[in-house]
């Protein structure tokens, strides 16, 4: 309990006026294209990601579709935008995602937003 505490008081807090997290989770795996029209506003303030705790980005984005571990212990967080496996079983490639890259002690390190000009295409 006590290391909970000293890691979330380590971080800031987050911050996302304007975000619709209700349309974002009503995205979950990308099968619906509510995502997509979150995206300007992920890549205009995805600075305000970094340095954020992991419960933090859980409130705002909920559960991610995917997760990865990475070297050192990090972990990365996918978040579809478009159909993924979750909702087309046949689907064999990734979509494009969201990505957030924690460092060990489950703080945002870097964030990665689609273009959504590429995803429209």
């Amino acid at each position: 309990l006590l290391f909970i505490v000293l890691i979330s008081s380590c971080s800031k807090p987050l911050e996302l006026e304007g975000f619709d997290v209700d349309k974002w989770e009503s995205g979950r795996g990308g099968c619906s294209s509510s995502r997509i029209d979150q995206l300007d506003y992920l890549k205009k303030n995805n600075d305000l990601f970094i340095g954020v705790g992991e419960s933090e980005v859980l409130r705002y984005l909920g559960r991610p579709d995917r997760r990865e571990l990475v070297t050192r212990m990090g972990r990365k967080y996918f978040y579809y935008i478009t159909p993924s496996e979750l909702c087309d079983t046949s689907k064999k490639a990734l979509p494009p995602a969201l990505i957030i890259e924690f460092e060990q002690r489950g703080i945002v390190k870097m964030v990665v937003v689609p273009s959504k000009k590429a995803i429209l295409r």
